[in-house]
């Protein structure tokens, strides 16, 4: 997804709202990562969660390491398994900065 609203903004969190399918009962619990493309530079480092266990509803993944200063944002999420799962929603915390 892309934010680019404020012009040069501080995004301090991001909150992933999701929903995990049901799996087999052996399943191993997936890790969801997200990270930022500032200014359509390169990438930040992964941040990664754990998904939970299979089955579960309501999921929220918070991100709250700060991702840093730019005027147009991109993010990438990725699972690292092949765990069925549903995009929710999501929030931003971000704080414009008036220079």
């Amino acid at each position: 997804g892309h934010i680019d609203k404020w012009n040069s903004s501080r995004i301090d969190a991001i909150k992933l709202r999701l929903k995990r399918g049901v799996g087999g009962p052996n399943d191993r619990s997936a890790r969801v990562g997200i990270r930022a493309k500032r200014d359509n530079q390169q990438y930040t480092r992964w941040m990664w969660k754990d998904l939970g266990v299979a089955g579960q509803t309501h999921i929220v993944l918070e991100y709250g390491h700060g991702f840093g200063i730019a005027d147009v944002w991109q993010f990438e999420v990725q699972c690292t398994d092949a765990a069925p799962i549903e995009f929710v929603g999501g929030q931003a915390l971000v704080q414009r900065i008036r220079r």
